[in-house]
């Protein structure tokens, strides 16, 4: 019975006759094996010792043993909340705020300068639109003013939101923030 050549023997064979260093050409630089040790004789010895840990789980698996650390897993990333940038601006044109808009959040800043106290905001905007948003869907509103009464925010968060709730607020915002102007603002 003849031995077939293994793949190192073939490799080797034919690296020499182009006259190159088949350690050069296989790993691309010179190999320090043990003294006395040839590339088959390592190759043999990582063989040998691959297939015995292979083997030696394979057992403790078949026993019912499972390794007690699994491996890590990335969790995935969360998904960027798509942010809409809405210009809020009155029937004549002018720009009355910039809504920022998420699936869970709309917060405005307004542009003109109107009192956070004034009727469209505690009479209707809040009563109205903003506590029952927040009651049937949860999540929190808020009205901020400035130490002079002035409005500097309007925030829904934490509550879900879709395209017919955006557009409802934005309509709700810009009709307070249109007779606070009108009202002078004060």
């Amino acid at each position: 019975m003849t031995e077939q050549p293994n793949r190192v023997s073939v490799l080797r064979s034919l690296t020499r006759k182009k006259g190159e260093d088949y350690e050069k050409v296989v790993f691309g630089a010179d190999v320090n094996l043990p003294s006395g040790m040839t590339l088959e004789q390592a190759f043999e010895d990582l063989n040998r010792t691959v297939t015995m840990a292979l083997q030696k789980a394979t057992e403790q698996r078949e026993r019912g043993f499972e390794p007690t650390q699994p491996m890590p897993v990335a969790a995935p990333k969360p998904p960027t909340p798509k942010v809409e940038t809405i210009e809020i601006k009155s029937k004549s044109g002018t720009l009355l705020g910039i809504a920022e808009a998420t699936a869970d959040s709309f917060i405005v800043e307004p542009s003109v300068e109107v009192k956070a106290e004034q009727r469209p905001f505690q009479g209707f905007l809040i009563p109205r639109v903003l506590k029952p948003i927040s009651e049937k869907y949860g999540g929190s509103y808020r009205i901020d003013a400035d130490s002079q009464g002035f409005l500097t925010e309007i925030s829904l968060r934490n509550t879900k939101l879709d395209e017919k709730h955006i557009r409802e607020l934005t309509n709700a915002v810009r009709w307070s923030l249109e007779r606070g102007v009108e009202t002078g603002g004060t």
